[in-house]
């Protein structure tokens, strides 16, 4: 089938560079790009021609999808391909449907929950143009160890009727682990649409009977209180949030005797070279964009501002990789009268 993408900015050169290699494999051949601010300067993308809408009137194509990251910007796009191209409803479609089909055979054979296979993953983050390092973190789960941690503790010391919701929780890749143990009061929340559609997709595909839904972490409007509240890979990224904010915000919604588990940036990487600096920029020869990890505490700051919110820890991790990390494993005291 052959496709032209409408779109050249960072979303069709990362969904390209991550699937060229495989779109022959999926008899999928993209003939052009297509983008509404052509410049003559740029007429090709990955050694692919670039189009100016008005240029594709002649061109042999099957289908036409859409690679731009707003969702709004792609409703606007539609409109134009509609209206003012005369391209029929049929001709607008996902690179990627045939490939998640593919994926989902072996799921529509059972109605139970099955782990989704990396491949079905990758192919629902690729059809939803949502983040590609998700793969990375599915692919390598156990042997990267971060989120095996948590999922390991909370094999070992949680009963399977407990209530745990992910925090920023991308693609949904710990809760379909957890899901796999028989843990099923699980749900997690992300302020990316794009994540929370690939999770509740694969949530769809799998019978996973996992709660997605989109949310704030700084400032969440849910309501139902939990047992557990999983926060790894993003507090210590946002501007002005502390480890204050996190417990004013979650303690309350703890139940009795809940735990919270977080992942902090150490403070022994402000001993390492180029720490000041963001991580893309650290091989650049030219002005450096300060650190994307913005909070880093030690282990001793974490513990004592968690003793004035009344919680205990019960475990720590070590989870060693570029950036030194921990993971903090804190229960809620029950209050004595």
């Amino acid at each position: 089938m052959k496709y032209l993408i409408w779109g050249t900015g960072y979303q069709a050169d990362v969904v390209y560079r991550a699937n060229c290699d495989k779109f022959k494999e999926w008899n999928i051949d993209i003939v052009g790009f297509i983008d509404n601010h052509i410049r003559e300067d740029r007429r090709f993308l990955h050694d692919i021609r670039i189009y100016a809408p008005e240029e594709i009137v002649n061109l042999e194509y099957d289908y036409i999808d859409i690679w731009i990251i707003s969702s709004d910007v792609t409703e606007s796009i539609k409109e134009q391909i509609r209206t003012n191209l005369k391209i029929p409803n049929e001709k607008i479609r996902n690179v990627f449907s045939d490939v998640v089909e593919q994926f989902a055979l072996p799921y529509k054979e059972t109605d139970s929950y099955k782990l989704p296979s990396p491949e079905l993953f990758s192919a629902c983050i690729d059809y939803y143009k949502s983040h590609q390092w998700y793969k990375f973190m599915y692919r390598t789960f156990e042997r990267k160890k971060r989120s095996y941690y948590v999922y390991e503790w909370i094999k070992e010391n949680l009963d399977k009727e407990s209530k745990v919701l992910d925090i920023a929780c991308g693609g949904g890749e710990l809760l379909w682990y957890l899901r796999q143990e028989g843990y099923r009061k699980l749900s997690g929340f992300d302020i990316d649409e794009t994540s929370v559609q690939t999770a509740k997709a694969v949530n769809h595909i799998t019978h996973g009977g996992i709660s997605f839904f989109m949310d704030d972490a700084i400032s969440p409007q849910f309501e139902e209180k939990q047992d557990v509240f999983i926060w790894m890979s993003g507090m210590y990224l946002l501007e002005g949030y502390s480890l204050e904010d996190f417990f004013e915000e979650y303690v309350d919604r703890l139940n009795e005797s809940g735990y919270l588990i977080f992942e902090m940036v150490d403070t022994s990487y402000n001993e390492l070279p180029m720490n000041e600096f963001h991580t893309q920029d650290w091989k650049s020869e030219g002005e450096k964009k300060p650190s994307e990890y913005r909070l880093r505490l030690s282990e001793e700051e974490v513990i004592n501002k968690a003793k004035e919110y009344h919680l205990s820890l019960r475990r720590v991790y070590d989870a060693q990789h570029e950036i030194p990390c921990k993971i903090y494993v804190f229960q809620k005291q029950i209050d004595k009268m």
